[in-house]
């Protein structure tokens, strides 16, 4: 068990995908500081409605630019999720807290099909809306990636933070590809219709010549 500092925010970020912070608190100036000189990480935790709710993800910084008063704007990677057993605000400004990592059950194995099935709803997701400057993936290369891809589908998958929540404390991918599955899959055909509605509208309500 170790001590680890803690960013409490109306946000959830998930392992292996990135996250854009304006830091402009003091505590966090103060935080930030410390974590950049002594390389330290730190946690992200959900807070809302007045509950932090203890399991979050342990993120490390990337990116840097400083201002002049002190504000930074940095970029976060997410590495693990851990969780909460602990805290500690006597000492300084920000939360300290005991953490333990927090992993998934052990004794399940991928289901390919039903990645495949969620890998393609989410590749449907990029082609409709082309201004989320994402990127597509081929099997093979989210696999590359990660061992837990569901990470990186909930990214830009239009759940809220609650819905995010639910799924960075669950402990199976299988359950969370299911899940991103069901809603993806009442998502993806609406993105898809009103792509097509606004290709129309752009080419002033007529369909391209067939050659």
């Amino acid at each position: 068990m170790s001590q680890i500092p803690i960013f409490p925010l109306d946000l959830v970020v998930f392992p292996d995908t990135t996250y854009p912070l304006h830091i402009f608190e003091e505590r966090y100036k103060a935080m930030i500081g410390l974590c950049l000189a002594e390389e330290f990480q730190f946690g992200i935790h959900l807070k809302s409605t007045g509950i932090l709710h203890p399991i979050g993800t342990v993120v490390d910084v990337t990116l840097l630019r400083r201002y002049e008063d002190g504000r930074m704007d940095i970029l976060v990677k997410g590495l693990y999720r851990h969780k909460i057993s602990g805290m500690n605000t006597r000492t300084t400004p920000y939360y300290l807290a005991d953490s333990i990592i927090y992993e998934d059950r052990d004794d399940e194995e991928v289901n390919v099909s039903a990645l495949m099935q969620c890998l393609d709803l989410y590749n449907r997701v990029v082609k409709a809306i082309p201004d989320l400057k994402a990127k597509k993936y081929s099997l093979e290369q989210i696999l590359e990636m990660t061992l837990m891809p569901s990470f990186i589908f909930a990214t830009k998958s239009g759940l809220n933070v609650q819905q995010k929540q639910e799924l960075l404390e669950m402990k199976s991918e299988t359950r969370r590809i299911e899940m991103l599955t069901e809603i993806l899959s009442m998502v993806v055909p609406k993105l898809e219709e009103l792509a097509d509605r606004e290709k129309i509208i752009m080419s002033d309500g007529y369909f391209p010549s067939i050659k």
